[in-house]
């Protein structure tokens, strides 16, 4: 059983490289107008691992499992479909604060509660879900899902339904809204687990495994909770009309950035080829399991130097196993973060290149551009491998030097 914790942002696309200091954050280079709903999930059925002894000093409550959630899904592929627009921001107050301490080393750095999305608020379409694929995003273990929101811009603009996880235990702020007619309450959850986002994993030991299990469960909840759930659709899209339910059967797109989310989307897309179509590793370590060879489609992006697949403690072997279509591309002059909205939002905000925890020396535009774009190119190959094929040529060709190929 689930129970909803529904808000509801909207977006408009812009211009994917947008103008310096503006505070409305750029949005997807195709055709469709979106919206964003932020809802929560629980899971009456599971009990939540981080309030228990096993994760935490706490004392076992038993509290059920509930998540944050973040949609982007197309309203119209032109601008006369939106009969309104708004601004909304880009984060909660909290999870602003806490991004801003973070990667700025100071919560009232007045960078990250400055972003805003310009929204499309009300239309006279029907939605249609059902007809287009969905991608899941996996942010990386101490962040937020909410770093992530250009880049399921950027894929969601293509004709995508895009949702972002928030990991509460594993985040490192959940803000979560009342759920009406439940007894879930407005909270915030922060990491309670002892992992680092700015440094590569090493080894899996039981933290790091416990946490992976635990997003593998809370992702096959949401998909189960998508699945011929034909009420779902107008509940967390109030005012929207809604044809029908999601349908994750047309095959599932993931991409994971950095330690454990990285992991997510390389294990789903070794498990389960049929569902997970496509997976996409961002700068993480692959799962410590066993199996044989496979032709699952992975693609593994690198940080140059120090994070390339040599150099780390897993990726040489499970590589051995990839007999499918296999890929590494290498981010240059890089660090982890520069896969990930951060590099765009301090360059908007005028921020000092060097000031930035976790950012490296690469353009911070073109950082953002390139993940923004070749992930979504990639998850594209979903259901569109032809288009996909011809759109990375041209991506290669204008983002060369700052992303190669392995080895080049």
């Amino acid at each position: 059983m689930f129970f909803l914790i529904p808000v509801l942002f909207i977006i408009i696309p812009i211009s994917l490289l947008a103008k310096a200091y503006d505070t409305t954050i750029s949005s997807g280079s195709g055709p469709w107008r979106l919206t964003i709903s932020h809802f929560g999930l629980v899971d009456s059925g599971r009990v939540d691992p981080y309030t228990t002894p096993a994760f935490s000093n706490t004392s076992d409550v038993k509290a059920d499992r509930k998540l944050m959630v973040s949609l982007f899904l197309p309203v119209s592929p032109d601008d006369a479909g939106c009969t309104k627009f708004c601004k909304v921001p880009y984060m909660p107050p909290a999870t602003a604060a806490a991004a801003n301490k973070q990667f700025l080393g100071d919560e009232n750095a007045n960078v990250f509660d400055k972003v805003e999305y310009n929204t499309c608020c009300a239309t006279n379409s029907v939605l249609h879900p059902e007809n287009m694929n969905i991608i899941i995003l996996e942010p990386a273990v101490g962040t937020s899902r909410l770093l992530y929101g250009g880049i399921a811009q950027e894929i969601a603009s293509h004709g995508y339904n895009v949702f972002l996880l928030d990991h509460p235990g594993d985040a490192s702020i959940v803000e979560f809204e009342p759920t009406p007619g439940t007894s879930a309450a407005s909270e915030t959850i922060y990491q309670s687990i002892k992992l680092d986002p700015f440094t590569a994993l090493k080894a899996w030991d039981t933290t790091s495994s416990n946490a992976l299990k635990t997003r593998q469960d809370d992702i096959e909840f949401l998909l189960k909770t998508l699945t011929n759930n034909t009420s779902l659709p107008a509940a967390i899209l109030p005012g929207f009309k809604v044809a029908t339910a999601f349908d994750p059967s047309r095959g599932v797109g993931i991409a994971g950035h950095g330690k454990i989310g990285g992991a997510v989307a390389t294990i789903l897309g070794l498990e389960n080829p049929e569902l997970f179509r496509y997976a996409v590793n961002m700068a993480g370590s692959p799962p410590h399991v066993a199996f044989n060879d496979t032709a699952a489609h992975l693609v593994f992006f690198g940080v140059k130097p120090g994070f390339q697949r040599q150099d780390d403690f897993a990726w040489p072997d499970t590589w051995k196993h990839m007999q499918g279509r296999i890929t590494e591309w290498d981010l240059q002059n890089a660090d982890i973060f520069d896969y990930t909205d951060v590099p765009k939002i301090v360059d908007m905000a005028g921020v000092a290149q060097g000031k930035v925890k976790g950012l490296g020396k690469v353009d911070r535009i073109r950082a953002f551009g390139a993940t923004a774009q070749f992930v979504r190119a990639y998850m594209s190959m979903v259901d569109r491998p032809l288009d996909s094929g011809m759109d990375l040529t041209g991506l290669v060709r204008f983002f060369v030097p700052d992303i190669l190929p392995y080895g080049a």
